[in-house]
């Protein structure tokens, strides 16, 4: 994976992740793409990550899609894509 939405290893520690972990497990919805986009989204740019998913209420394939697919794994597009209020339209290409 490319190395903006990669954690670190440490990734417990951050007290921005371990305020969110019960809703990281559940938005993640078992997608483990999803669960490693949302962990390096928070150490990037803290709560707000997380609080613009729930605004959007994207979750599990989506979050995924939305990085890898529409996003091309960059951080800072995803964060825009994000920090907008209109709907966010997820395309799936049928994965």
């Amino acid at each position: 994976m490319p190395e903006g939405f990669c954690s670190t290893q440490g990734w417990l520690q951050s007290e921005d992740v371990r305020m969110f972990e019960q809703e990281l497990t559940e938005r993640a919805a078992g997608n483990p793409g999803a669960l490693s986009v949302m962990i390096a989204g928070i150490q990037r740019f803290g709560p707000s990550f997380m609080l613009r998913l729930r605004h959007h209420d994207l979750r599990g394939k989506d979050i995924w899609i939305l990085a890898k697919d529409q996003c091309g794994l960059d951080p800072l597009a995803m964060m825009t894509l994000l920090q907008s209020d209109e709907p966010i339209e997820v395309k799936d290409e049928g994965r």
